[in-house]
């Protein structure tokens, strides 16, 4: 009787195991599916970031490298700073939830003798949890995801370690990739130019604008900054970047980005202690204060660091002036 229990209860064990195998194998193949047929669209645009260092890679120096979020993505008119500037100029700008030390570390193996190399960090990056405002938890994730393995270096320790576990997750959307002949990341596409701009927002109506950003923006309306504390490394990252630079022959500067005059009026105070702190802690010029790059609010564009296409012809316009003595 006990040899018959036993051998019972072998067969319901293998039974079970075999089910639950089955089962594993039927989700496995079901997201290998869906990985082929789809891809995050989130991905593929943050996925930009290879593209754009693709173009950065074959271009010659000297140049002028705009590095930052999505301020420099959506508000400049690279173009013009070429032309008027008279040399090379690349928007590396595309989100600031990358946060500061990425976008200082993935610029690192192109820069030259006679680079220029412009900053312009939004404020959330130089306080503690203040992105934690912003509603962008998906946005690491997602270009880990869509880079994968070339991006995943520029971010900390802790965060490539759990890239392991999103490289697994993104294994069938490559598989996909390769049974429908995609290339490995997004080329520019109409989206952003030849220079790195983000220029899909330009010729929206004033109408459509103003819709987006009542239903789109992620941002408070309300940024109390003195609530939140400075983070001391920001500075740390920005003196060590800058004495990088320079024993490569290569200058660094700093520009504020744009920000909306409804937020700046709720405590301007605030943004010149911001501006003596950071004069007085800095290695690299600033150049100009951040109500140089203060802009009307009806020209914000779903965020208050986007500008529409008229305030991006004014701000790029600033900056030449500001980097013309840096070019010449």
């Amino acid at each position: 009787m006990q040899r018959l229990i036993l051998s019972i209860f072998n067969f319901n064990m293998r039974v079970f195991f075999t089910k639950l195998l089955s089962l594993g194998l039927v989700i496995a193949m079901s997201t290998l599916l869906i990985g082929i047929i789809t891809r995050p669209e989130e991905s593929r645009s943050l996925g930009v970031t290879i593209a754009k260092h693709r173009v950065l890679q074959q271009m010659a120096s000297p140049k002028v490298v705009l590095i930052g979020g999505s301020n420099l993505a959506f508000g400049v008119d690279s173009a013009r700073l070429q032309q008027e500037l008279n040399t090379n100029v690349f928007n590396l700008g595309l989100n600031v939830y990358f946060g500061l030390k990425f976008h200082l570390d993935e610029i690192r193996p192109y820069v030259r003798s006679g680079d220029l190399i412009v900053i312009s960090p939004e404020y959330h990056l130089f306080y503690i949890d203040a992105l934690k405002l912003i509603e962008t938890d998906y946005i690491m994730p997602s270009v880990i995801h869509a880079t994968f393995p070339r991006s995943a270096v520029y971010f900390p320790i802790r965060d490539q370690l759990s890239a392991l576990l999103i490289a697994l997750n993104r294994l069938p959307s490559r598989i996909g990739d390769r049974i429908r002949q995609i290339p490995s990341g997004p080329d520019l596409t109409f989206a952003y130019n030849y220079l790195g701009d983000f220029i899909d927002h330009l010729n929206i109506p004033a109408s459509d604008r103003s819709r987006i950003n009542n239903a789109d923006s992620k941002a408070p309306a309300n940024i109390n900054w003195r609530e939140l504390s400075f983070d001391q490394n920001s500075i740390q990252y920005l003196n060590q970047f800058d004495e990088f630079a320079r024993a490569r022959g290569a200058r660094v500067v700093m520009v504020y980005p744009s920000w909306p005059n409804h937020l700046y009026q709720l405590d301007p105070t605030f943004y010149q202690d911001h501006h003596a702190q950071l004069r007085q802690r800095l290695n690299i010029p600033i150049l100009g204060t951040p109500d140089c790059y203060v802009y009307p609010t009806e020209h914000m564009f779903d965020s208050p660091y986007h500008v529409d296409a008229i305030w991006r012809q004014e701000r790029s316009k600033r900056l030449i002036e500001d980097l013309q003595p840096f070019t010449h």
